[in-house]
């Protein structure tokens, strides 16, 4: 069973927990904005969602955690990012995360794609896209666009029917 916490309702632990993933410079890096986040400005960030589009959630599988997956509303898009546990590198888990933001795309936003933008040198990231089908669009200095079409996977409602709890605000 899965569970999707929506970072507004998380303990303070929890909360903590996650700025530490996102801190670790394993994941920072790849990050669109690579700084060290404060307690303060983690808080005041999460503070923020209850009146922005935005959506990030704390993913749990049989009650471990396994890292975030969130969209994030840019210019009329949305787009789609995932990092995972720092404590849970587990092979797999990549995809798992993936599976879930198509899954809540479908169900709860009603997308018709997943788009997504990642660091040109976050090779592992690309390569893992692009196996799960994304397919590039666009590149600048910075960043590679991608995009996936939900349509291409509908044995994931299968999969997922009955094994995803949304927790949300």
């Amino acid at each position: 069973m899965f569970e999707l916490l929506d970072f507004i309702t998380l303990t303070y632990e929890d909360k903590v927990k996650v700025m530490g993933w996102r801190n670790n410079p394993q994941v920072r890096q790849f990050m669109e904005n690579s700084d060290e986040i404060s307690l303060k400005g983690h808080l005041d960030f999460i503070e923020t969602l209850k009146n922005r589009r935005d959506k990030y959630f704390l993913v749990r599988e049989n009650g471990v955690d396994i890292g975030v997956i969130y969209f994030v509303t840019k210019n009329d898009n949305t787009y789609f990012g995932l990092y995972k546990a720092t404590c849970n590198f587990t092979k797999g888990v990549g995809q798992a995360l993936l599976k879930l933001g198509a899954y809540y795309s479908i169900t709860k936003m009603g997308l018709p794609d997943i788009q997504l933008y990642l660091k040109r040198d976050n090779l592992a990231a690309l390569n893992t896209y692009k196996k799960f089908g994304f397919i590039q669009y666009l590149e600048d200095s910075k960043f590679i666009y991608m995009r996936y079409s939900i349509t291409r996977h509908k044995g994931l409602m299968m999969e997922y029917k009955g094994k995803v709890k949304v927790v949300s605000w």
